[in-house]
């Protein structure tokens, strides 16, 4: 059977101002400078009849309602089912917050739901034949866990539980090491790297920090283009904060697309 892989990226970096999300302070974390640019990713697969689209983009978190517009304009514009469309966010800290009430996300979002439907077109044009190489690593110094047990019996992770009055009893889950990466190596365009990772999404400076960036995911596509020559793009899997071996309660916010 064959296989086709495209790709399609885009700048969604925000010369305007924004409020930053994680740490749960984004009223106080207007952003002032950009370090690096973030960006939307669209790898388009095919076996010549159905077709799906995966997307890495370099924010925090998700709400239900950009999945269910970015979805539906997806498909209207492309007529590939929603079920076959897939959106992962990297997780970084330090990314615009979509949950914002801030007139300037309300902006942003507006503007970020029609990139994302138009990026899949160019994604789409570059299908081409490709073949699929897969290999894997452990990486033991870059994993965490953010799920604790506590003595109260309850759970609790950095931005929720109460630590100071419950002793932590330990993690609720291992973390998981392992990376793993899928080469579409393509004969007549540049490769593409899939790479699947739980990594940390936390700055330097932490929730100080007013700087916008795609944090170790940004550094990480950087070095991995320039070495390998290839096109890269990340899905983290669960989030970025909590692996996906961990048992998480149901939320409104759209951290894991699978």
């Amino acid at each position: 059977m064959a296989l086709l892989a495209g790709f399609g990226r885009t700048v969604i970096t925000s010369e305007t101002s924004l409020p930053l999300g994680g740490y749960g302070n984004t009223h106080l974390r207007i952003h002032e400078s950009v370090d690096g640019r973030i960006f939307a990713v669209c790898v388009a697969l095919s076996d010549g009849v159905q077709r799906v689209l995966l997307y890495h983009l370099d924010l925090v978190y998700l709400t239900e309602e950009n999945v269910a517009v970015c979805k539906k304009g997806i498909s209207e514009a492309t007529g590939i089912p929603e079920d076959h469309i897939l959106l992962n966010v990297t997780h970084t800290h330090s990314a615009p917050d979509l949950r914002s009430d801030h007139e300037s996300i309300a902006r942003y979002k507006e503007e970020f739901h029609r990139t994302i439907i138009n990026l899949a077109l160019p994604a789409l044009a570059d299908l081409d034949d490709a073949q699929l190489e897969i290999g894997s690593a452990t990486v033991e110094n870059l994993n965490f866990v953010r799920r604790y047990l506590l003595s109260d019996g309850s759970y609790g992770g950095d931005n929720f539980g109460d630590f100071q009055n419950n002793r932590i009893l330990g993690h609720e889950s291992e973390a998981d090491h392992m990376m793993q990466a899928g080469r579409l190596v393509r004969a007549n365009k540049e490769d593409i790297l899939l790479v699947n990772w739980q990594a940390p999404p936390h700055p330097m400076g932490g929730a100080a920090i007013k700087v916008l960036t795609a944090d170790v995911i940004g550094r990480f596509r950087e070095l991995v283009e320039k070495k390998h020559g290839v096109l890269f793009a990340f899905y983290q899997g669960c989030g970025g904060n909590i692996n996906s071996h961990s048992r998480i309660p149901e939320e409104q916010i759209y951290m894991d697309h699978t």
